[in-house]
């Protein structure tokens, strides 16, 4: 308070409500406040910290923070707990929360220090409530998860609420909300449906990959372990398009200088995600306390935060990044070139360019803040050459052909205009330009089409004008058998001209696509315009279009002859359809009989092909078992050994007479090392042959350590050389590790018993290789037994057929590992012979792992 007041029974006062703090007096306005006796305003206090609180009796401290939330006070710094808050507090000590590794700008590590929005939030709900927090990192968003439900952790920073999230998390209210956009590195994009079919990349467990699941389940998903890993995708097509934070992405691709030059930002308020804290479900207090360290951030507070790491007075939703901004800041004019005589999409009238395309490039000047300089040129093609000189920026509208493509960028197209062929009347219809081959076509002159007709039609007679006037003309006087036009140049000489004699005799196949061209050497401006294209409504193009053209009335001719034509495959082809529906009539009656018993039948055959697929599977368990017996007695055999001589030697000694403490002390710590030795390898072998219930993400080479384990020993006994040659590098899969380790044991175990029947190598040798390609993941299991015959090579992964009679071979060990190979993880498996032996080749697809 700012005043001292003299205590009386009861009364009404004006009190200056101050806030100190930092040295700093922040004036809260005045109040009126009716009081009684029993509180003392001869107090002159600032608002206390949390440790003046501690020390407040509990029926003063429940009256102070009546007050404080009378007045407003609430939203202050500190927040004010009661004892049992303050209590669990204190005996909790340390507040362990999430540090991801990359999601910035909102959480991430850079150095071993934390950074980021919310850890900036945090700190500052900790300073509110007087506590301290550790933070932990070194996780993917999934393990933070874990580590949550584990109760390792106590809160989880940023999460979105979702059902089954709340199974062992509690949430506050949310406290900021992250906007989400489609990135890409292609345009088309504009909506999260315009994705279906396509390859989207997600971080793994973030709260987008469950949405697209549950709500666009036609989006094929891929999961990395972060948001850079995603933007890396795209940029090396191995994704379509990314739906993430418009942020994170943001801060990423300026801090590691990428760039995915299309974005739109989604509309869908699904997708306008409210991140909350979560806090272990076993630790509701700890949610109340900072659901109320929550509520007392202050709009300045946030703002203030906001500011610092998203810059959004500047930069929110800006599809720039930061090397462009700085380059539209200093860019104050455009200088463009025009096509003087190309009405309506482009023109030059009393010195001042106008047309459709004149029109977009002044939105797009508008867009960067700029003025635009029209460059005169007395022809479209000195408008061409300026560009290539560097005299002027830009042409607001051109076709992109290889020649141009030489000194000029192209946008990507935002006009798309049909291309009629316009003959005399009396000229028959025209199909295909194939037709006309060999004909005289007027083009005004420096069009591309021009370059690209000649290059297809090399005899096509080329009969150039100065403009589309007299293109027409020469046309209607037979002086050129046909033009072409698009649609808003034909509309608009039809409204000016009425175009009499002449005709829409047929179209092109393509149509005419006009970009903006830009200078080579100015590359920057080209990535700019091209984004400001990509987010123009079709909407507006559309406007802008129909305020030049209207609908061309030369569509009005006939070609009577065509129509009779017409008329007649017509009746021919009714006549067709009859006779065609008769006999499905029959056929259907047929189809109807076989469908009252078809779907027994399909049910017969599947439980079939299941029972088979089962006795298949369970006879090659059996196999797997026997394989399995025969090595733990062959790695047990040493152990059993020493144990008998242990044994034999602590009889001796006692017959002996000389059985002390101490040698029994020997023998029971001998003893039992083992038979420790031994029942890990009932623990190995078990583990290994446990079979997997779902896929999960593993790592390769630990599989490969775990078959050498399991096959060292017996392959020792034989002699047989093993040779591993795995990448420095650890390479992840997803699928179920424990088949593929059965997969490569059969391999092994097969060479094994190649070599039994070739015993005259004297240096044998099983190799064992992991190759990492672009897009995929070889493994190869090779050896110099001998190979395998021709004739059975192409039969050994058929089920039941075997070499091995002799040792009883079932005949199904590569049948079954194929069919995990190909159909469990989605590879593929073959065989072919060497010049020493046998080599199994596994193809994977590289799939890196699938937070918010």
């Amino acid at each position: 308070m700012a005043k001292r007041f003299p205590r009386q029974p009861t009364g009404t006062i004006e009190a200056k409500i101050v806030y100190h703090q930092d040295g700093k007096s922040l004036s809260l306005g005045t109040v009126r406040i009716i009081y009684k006796q029993d509180f003392d305003f001869s107090r002159q206090s600032p608002i206390p910290n949390p440790s003046y609180f501690n020390t407040l009796p509990t029926e003063e401290l429940n009256r102070v923070r009546t007050l404080y939330e009378r007045y407003g006070l609430n939203k202050v710094k500190h927040v004010l707990l009661t004892p049992e808050e303050r209590a669990y507090l204190q005996k909790k000590g340390t507040i362990r929360i999430h540090n991801e590794r990359n999601w910035a700008p909102y959480n991430f590590n850079e150095n071993g220090h934390p950074k980021g929005f919310v850890i900036d939030y945090m700190n500052l709900l900790a300073q509110k409530l007087g506590i301290k927090l550790q933070y932990v990192s070194g996780y993917t968003w999934d393990e933070f998860l874990q580590l949550a439900r584990e109760k390792r952790i106590d809160v989880i920073a940023n999460i979105v609420d979702t059902p089954a999230r709340r199974k062992y998390l509690n949430f506050t209210s949310p406290y900021d909300i992250s906007h989400k956009a489609i990135f890409a590195n292609k345009p088309g994009f504009k909506h999260i449906a315009d994705l279906e079919g396509k390859t989207v990349a997600v971080p793994k467990g973030f709260f987008i990959e469950s949405y697209l699941q549950t709500h666009y389940p036609k989006i094929h998903l891929r999961s990395y372990d972060n948001v850079l890993q995603c933007i890396t995708a795209v940029l090396n097509h191995q994704a379509d398009a990314m739906i993430e934070s418009y942020g994170v992405v943001k801060y990423l691709m300026n801090h590691y200088n990428l760039i995915l030059p299309y974005m739109t930002l989604s509309n869908d308020p699904e997708l306008q995600t409210e991140l909350s804290l979560g806090i272990r479900k076993d630790e509701p207090m700890l949610k109340k306390i900072f659901q109320k360290a929550i509520d007392a951030v202050t709009p300045q507070e946030k703002r203030r935060l906001k500011a610092k790491w998203f810059d959004i007075q500047k930069r929110e939703l800006s599809p720039f990044s930061l090397a462009q901004e700085e380059y539209i800041r200093h860019l104050h004019t455009l200088r463009f070139c025009a096509n003087p005589n190309w009405k309506p999409i482009e023109f030059v009238e009393n010195g001042k360019a106008e047309g459709i395309s004149i029109d977009v490039l002044h939105l797009i000047a508008e867009r960067l803040g700029a003025h635009l300089e029209y460059v005169p040129t007395k022809s479209w093609s000195e408008a061409q050459e300026f560009l290539r000189m560097g005299r002027c920026d830009i042409l607001p509208a051109a076709t992109r052909t290889p020649e141009r493509e030489h000194y000029a960028y192209f946008t990507q197209p935002y006009l798309h205009y049909p291309i009629a062929i316009i003959t005399r009347v009396e000229r028959p219809m025209v199909t295909t330009l194939d037709t006309l081959s060999d004909k005289s076509m007027a083009r005004k002159r420096g069009s591309g089409l021009i370059q690209l007709l000649k290059r297809r039609y090399p005899d096509l007679k080329i009969v150039k004008t100065d403009s589309y006037d007299e293109a027409f003309e020469k046309v209607r006087k037979g002086q050129a058998y046909f033009t072409l036009a698009t649609l808003p140049i034909l509309a608009y000489y039809q409204n000016l001209h009425s175009l009499k004699g002449l005709k829409i005799a047929g179209y092109l196949s393509h149509k005419m696509e006009l970009s903006v061209a830009i200078s080579k050497r100015n590359n920057m401006l080209y990535g700019i315009v091209d984004k400001v294209l990509s987010q123009l409504p079709p909407e507006t193009l559309q406007i802008i279009n129909d305020k030049w053209t209207t609908a061309p009335k030369v569509l009005k001719t006939v070609d009577y002859s065509l129509l009779f034509k017409v008329i007649a495959i017509f009746l021919l082809l009714f006549l067709i359809g009859v006779l065609a529906y008769l006999k499905l009539h029959r056929l259907n009656r047929q189809i109807d009989t076989l469908n009252r018993t078809l779907e027994q039948r399909v049910r017969e055959e599947v439980a079939r092909s299941r029972e088979k697929d089962r006795m298949v599977f369970h006879q090659n368990r059996l196999a797997q078992m026997g394989e399995m017996i025969s090595m733990i007695a062959h790695q047990w055999r040493q152990p059993l050994n020493n144990l008998s001589i242990l044994n034999q030697s602590l009889q001796h000694h006692h017959r002996q007479g000389r059985l002390t403490a101490e040698r029994l002390q020997t023998f029971e710590k001998s003893s039992t090392a083992l038979i420790r030795q031994m029942s890990k390898t009932i623990d190995d072998f078990r583990n290994f042959f446990r079979p997997d219930k779902k896929a999960v993400t593993f790592t390769l080479d630990q599989v490969v350590e775990q078959v050498r384990e399991i096959v060292a020993p017996v392959l020792e006994k034989e002699a047989i050389r093993l040779n591993i040659d795995v990448p420095s590098q650890s390479l992840q899969l997803t699928g179920y590790p424990n088949e593929l380790g059965q997969v490569l044991l059969n391999l092994v175990n097969n060479a094994k018993d190649a070599f039994e029947s070739n015993n005259k190598i004297k240096e044998k040798w099983i190799r064992l290789t992991i190759e990492d390609g672009k897009d995929s993941v070889r493994l190869i299991v090779e050896d110099n037994a001998g190979g395998i015959p021709a004739e059975y090579i192409d039969k050994i992964f058929d089920p039941y057929f075997s070499t091995k009679n002799a040792k009883n071979g079932t005949g199904l060990g590569l049948y079954i590992s194929r069919q995990i190979v190909e159909e469990h993880m989605k590879g593929k498996l073959w065989a072919v012979n060497t010049e020493v032996g046998a080599r199994f080749e596994m193809i994977f697809p590289k799939e890196t792992e699938q937070q918010i």
